[in-house]
C-alpha cells in the first residue's frame, strides 16, 4: 500500500497548476471519500492499538510506528458515522499537520486520482456548515466526498478559543485594518475570523482562490484612484484550494498585495518566498501565534503608511514651493521692461517674453521658430544673420557679450535701437544648449560721448529745443 504514495514529493509541484491528487477510501458501505494526498505520509494495515484512558471517544488507541507513538482516530465516528468496531483488516492513513502525526482508521483504500481543481465543487447547500465536507467531486460517475480533516482535528485535538489578554491589551488598540481570509476549510476560516474579531480587525471570508480574486477586483473597481493594497492590510490564504490556488491568487493580485500563506505543508515554504509572499504559517495554528504574527505586519504596515503620508506631505509642500517659485520667475519674465529671447545655438528663437513681442510687434506664436537674424541687425553687418558665427565664437570664449548697440527689425520694418546682451547656457560637457538675449529699447536715448559709446542719457524736450 505504501507504493500508492511513491513520488509524493513531486506532487508538491502541482500547486500553481490548478491540480491536486486525492487518496480515495471507504469508511462503510460503498460511499467514496477523499483526502488530499499531500496531507498523507503513508497508508498501512491497522496495527495493534493500545487504548488510552480518558482520551477523546474518536481516538481508538495509539500505535507504535517506527519508534513513534501515533494516535489513531476512527474517521467514520469523527464525521458522525457509525464507529468501526473491528480493526482487523482495516487500514490507517498516516497524516502530518504542523509536525503533528496522527492516523485515521478507514475500512478500505481505493486508489489515488489526479484531479483538476475545476472539477472540485463546494459541498451541497445546507451541508457545509454542520458537515465535515470541504468539497465534492465525481469519479467514474460516482460521488466522492472530500473530508475536511482540519475540522476533524480541531474538534479532537482542540485549540485555544481566546487570545491572550496580554496580546489583546498591547496590540488591539493599534490595529485597524482590513484582512481578506481565503480558505476552503470552514474551520480554518472561522479560526482566523474568531481571532481577528477578538482584536477588532475587520475581515472578509472567501471559500477559494477564484472568489478571493473576484473580491480583489471588485475592491479595485470601487477605488479607481487608489490601490487596493493602500487599504487592504493582508491576505491570509490557504495554498491548495478549488479553482485557483494561493500561488495563482498572489500572481494575479495587484502588485504590492501582502499575502501570508497558511498551509499544512511545510514543503511549500521555499516556494512561498519565491513568489514574494511575506510569510507562511503551518496548520494547525495557535491563536496567539496567529495574532503575534499578523500584528507584526500590522505594525510594519502602519509605519509604512505613516512614512508614505509624511512623504506625500513633503512632496506636496515641495511641489507648492516649486510652483510658487516658478510663478515668481514667470512674473519677472512677464513684467520685465526688457525684451527676453531664448535662442538655440543655431539662432532659432525658442522663447520670448511679452516685452519682446511689444517691441517687435509680433505675437509669440509668430516669433517662435524664426531666426534671430530676421528681427535683429548690428551696425556694420553686411547681411542679416552673418553675426551668428561671431556670436558663438565669442560666447564659447567668454560665456557672455554685453552692451552691444544694435537694432530690432519690427514687423512693419521699423528699426528699433536697442542695447543688447547675450549669455550662453552650457551643459555639463561645456556645449552651448541655449543663448539668452536681453534687449533694452534705446528709443529716445542719445550718446553722451562718441568715445564712450555705451554711456547714454535720455534726450529731454529742453535739450531738443
Amino acid at each position: 500500500m505504501a507504493s500508492l504514495l511513491d513520488g509524493v514529493d513531486l506532487r508538491t509541484q502541482m500547486a500553481g497548476q490548478n491540480r491536486l491528487e486525492l487518496l480515495l477510501f471507504r469508511l462503510s458501505g460503498r460511499q467514496l471519500f477523499g483526502i488530499n494526498v499531500f496531507k498523507v505520509q503513508e497508508v498501512i494495515q491497522c496495527p495493534g492499538l493500545t487504548r488510552v484512558p480518558g482520551s477523546h471517544p474518536v481516538v481508538r488507541g495509539i500505535a507504535k510506528l517506527r519508534g513513534k507513538t501515533v494516535p489513531v482516530m476512527d474517521l467514520s465516528r469523527a464525521i458522525g458515522g457509525p464507529p468501526m468496531e473491528d480493526t482487523q483488516g482495516r487500514f490507517v492513513i498516516i497524516t502530518e499537520y504542523n509536525k503533528r502525526i496522527q492516523g485515521f482508521l478507514v475500512n478500505a483504500v481505493d486508489r489515488i486520482i489526479n484531479m483538476n481543481w475545476e472539477n472540485i465543487l463546494p459541498p451541497p447547500k445546507g451541508a457545509a456548515g454542520g458537515s465535515y465536507l470541504t468539497a465534492v467531486t465525481q469519479v467514474d460517475k460516482q460521488l466522492v466526498e472530500i473530508i475536511d480533516v482540519e475540522k476533524v482535528l480541531s474538534e479532537v485535538v482542540g485549540g485555544s478559543e481566546q487570545v491572550s489578554e496580554r496580546v489583546i491589551d498591547t496590540q488591539a488598540n493599534a490595529i485597524s485594518h482590513q484582512v481578506l481570509v481565503v480558505d476552503d476549510s470552514v474551520v480554518a476560516r472561522n479560526q482566523v475570523k474568531r481571532v481577528l474579531d477578538q482584536i477588532g480587525v475587520q475581515c472578509t471570508l472567501k471559500n477559494n482562490g477564484a472568489e478571493a480574486l473576484e473580491q480583489l477586483h471588485q475592491w479595485a473597481d470601487e477605488r479607481p484612484q487608489g490601490r487596493v493594497s493602500d487599504w487592504l492590510a493582508l491576505v491570509i490564504s490557504d495554498i491548495e484550494m478549488p479553482k485557483l490556488d494561493g500561488f495563482e491568487v498572489l500572481e494575479l493580485a495587484e502588485p504590492g498585495t501582502l499575502v501570508v500563506f497558511v498551509t499544512a505543508y511545510d514543503e511549500y515554504a521555499l516556494r512561498a518566498f519565491d513568489v514574494h509572499a511575506v510569510d507562511y504559517l503551518l496548520k494547525p495554528i495557535e491563536d496567539n501565534q496567529l495574532i503575534n504574527k499578523i500584528s507584526t505586519y500590522f505594525r510594519l504596515i502602519a509605519k509604512e503608511r505613516n512614512l508614505n503620508r509624511v512623504l506625500e506631505q513633503n512632496v506636496a509642500e515641495r511641489t507648492a514651493e516649486l510652483a510658487q517659485a516658478n510663478q515668481y520667475l514667470e512674473n519677472i519674465i512677464t513684467y520685465m521692461g526688457e525684451a527676453l529671447l531664448v535662442l538655440s545655438p543655431q539662432g532659432e528663437i525658442k522663447m520670448v517674453n511679452p516685452a519682446a513681442c511689444r517691441m517687435l510687434d509680433y505675437t509669440d506664436e509668430d516669433l517662435l521658430g524664426m531666426s534671430i537674424g530676421d528681427v535683429f541687425e548690428e551696425e556694420g553687418d553686411e547681411q542679416a544673420g552673418a553675426f551668428m558665427g561671431i556670436w558663438l565664437e565669442a560666447l564659447i570664449r567668454t560665456g557672455a557679450l554685453s552692451k552691444i548697440e544694435a537694432r530690432f527689425i519690427a514687423k512693419d520694418g521699423r528699426r528699433v535701437p536697442i542695447l543688447f546682451s547675450r549669455t550662453a547656457v552650457k551643459d555639463l560637457g561645456g556645449q552651448i544648449t541655449d543663448i539668452i538675449c536681453i534687449a533694452k529699447d534705446m528709443t529716445g536715448y542719445v550718446r553722451i560721448d562718441d568715445q564712450e559709446p555705451f554711456e547714454m542719457r535720455r534726450n529731454t524736450a529742453e535739450e531738443m529745443s
